[in-house]
């Protein structure tokens, strides 16, 4: 996943007093065919701090790289949601190509 494809998972949520740094979610509550995706908050700001675009790249690229929501797998070598993995280090489509089935 390059870093403009990730911009699709990491989003800025303008509120009145504050904005709110969210990182989308992937859960397989109801299976194995059934994905559900969510947004969750993982940083607010109040509004008086004044967020310049060097600043918002930075806590993106933070976020980018937190192991709470994106991995690297160690195959393909692509980072990618958390939820989407099979284990820490394999995505779902090498977990495939090795022989698991969903």
């Amino acid at each position: 996943m390059t870093p403009h494809e990730m911009s699709d998972f990491i989003r800025i949520v303008d509120k009145t007093d504050r904005n709110l740094f969210q990182v989308m979610v992937v859960t397989w509550r109801r299976g194995p065919h059934s994905p559900s995706m969510r947004w969750k908050t993982v940083l607010e700001l109040l509004k008086d701090l004044l967020l310049d675009a060097k600043t918002i790249h930075s806590i993106h690229t933070i976020l980018a790289n937190d192991l709470r929501f994106f991995r690297v797998c160690r195959q393909c070598n692509i980072r990618d949601l958390v939820g989407r993995f099979i284990e820490d280090n394999m995505c779902h489509s090498r977990a495939e190509e090795n022989g698991v089935v969903f």
